[in-house]
């Protein structure tokens, strides 16, 4: 899947080698009525099609304007070969994430190792040691989880990965709060989620002091780049609701904006490019096509929500702590990262999970409403039983 093409843009063997799939997939969810699949590729082709009049109406350059076209695309090829492969099983997705993972490791081994982690082996590899925790070990799978999770958020925190180390103690933190939950200790439960935040906060603040002198001036500028980049996001949608700016747009005004906003909020380098993207997904569609390209990310955020609730009151199983890893991941690149580069196929595949869980959802409410209604029926036919003993009186 991480293998790389360059055709005018950056192209994933992996995406290529899911078009026959999706087109398989297309023809079965056209007959079976995949009414949730139907949901989303109907919203990201209105996007599409958005794109494309936006990006003719602008007069945006043929290459980039295909580069923004295609980032779509891929989003529904991948969605719809994805759909078949993780209806059969969940775990399917586990050899792409190693796929994905030996991929960047023999690509990308160039790179310096904390960026190479950090910006793209990362979620792959949380998500592959998640699924091969819970592939081998059935007992104590909720347990190992949240050891590699702590681990890895101390990985993260060491390379300067806030938002990676953040996600990983925020879901060790619930997996924990859960099993306690349903193991019926939930007199302790507020007990160990104040000792759980204590340390985590503890263990945060200590090895952000710790590396604060390698990392300190880098956090200081990623902090104000990002919220500099949104305002300037921002600044553009207001110029441009309707038709925004055309797909990877450049433009030497919104530099100037982005450098004034730096400024302001006192930081003097302004490493930040000439695109306008605002480090978001919903953001960046609002900015190349208009409001109304947005409307897919918003719908998928949405969902994003609704998954995210389930997930908090669903039955645990084992795929609990990766399933919310991708979830979690897919909520804050939905807000704060843009649809670059390997982004899209994190989209397809959360899009796919928060259909699954969707589905899940529906069949335990199903199966309690029936549960219910058999325990109603049951009183009801006891009180009945009863009063007409009542009404017979002593033998």
């Amino acid at each position: 899947m991480a293998t790389e093409i360059q055709f005018v843009g950056l192209v994933f063997a992996g995406e290529i080698a899911l078009i026959p799939a999706a087109l398989m997939s297309f023809a079965y969810s056209v007959r079976e009525r995949d009414g949730e699949l139907w949901k989303f590729v109907g919203f990201y082709s209105f996007t599409l099609f958005v794109y494309i009049a936006a990006d003719t109406i602008n007069g945006t350059v043929i290459t980039d304007a295909l580069r923004g076209w295609a980032r779509l695309c891929f989003v529904l090829v991948i969605l719809l070969g994805m759909r078949p492969i993780l209806s059969q099983s969940r775990f399917n997705l586990f050899p792409i994430c190693a796929g994905m993972l030996a991929g960047y490791l023999a690509l990308k081994h160039d790179l310096k190792s904390a960026e190479l982690w950090k910006f793209y082996a990362a979620p792959v590899a949380i998500a592959s040691g998640l699924y091969l925790i819970a592939w081998m070990s059935k007992r104590f799978v909720f347990l190992l989880s949240c050891v590699f999770l702590l681990i890895a958020a101390i990985s993260f925190m060491l390379i300067d990965a806030r938002a990676g180390a953040a996600f990983c103690l925020m879901i060790a933190g619930i997996t924990a709060a859960r099993v306690a939950a349903v193991r019926r200790v939930r007199r302790l439960l507020p007990v160990l989620l104040a000792t759980g935040v204590v340390l985590a906060g503890l263990l945060t603040f200590f090895i952000l002091n710790q590396t604060n002198d390698a990392y300190g001036q880098r956090r200081s500028g990623s902090n104000v780049a990002r919220i500099a980049a949104m305002i300037t996001a921002a600044e553009t949608i207001a110029q441009h609701p309707l038709l925004g700016v055309g797909s990877w747009s450049s433009s030497a005004e919104a530099a100037d904006r982005h450098r004034q906003i730096t400024e302001e909020l006192g930081q003097a380098y302004d490493a930040e490019a000439t695109n306008q993207a605002g480090h978001s997904q919903i953001l960046q569609a609002f900015t190349e096509a208009g409001i109304l390209a947005g409307l897919a990310f918003i719908y998928y955020l949405w969902r994003l929500l609704r998954a995210l609730r389930w997930m908090l009151r669903k039955p645990m199983d084992r795929l609990y702590a990766v399933e919310f890893y991708f979830l979690i991941n897919g909520l804050w690149a939905c807000l704060f990262s843009g649809l670059n580069g390997p982004q899209r196929i994190y989209v397809a595949i959360t899009i796919c999970l928060c259909i699954l869980l969707t589905e899940e959802e529906k069949v335990y409410n199903r199966e309690l409403a029936r549960r219910r209604n058999a325990y109603r029926e049951m009183l009801i036919a006891g009180i009945r039983q009863g009063r007409r003993l009542a009404e017979a009186g002593p033998a």
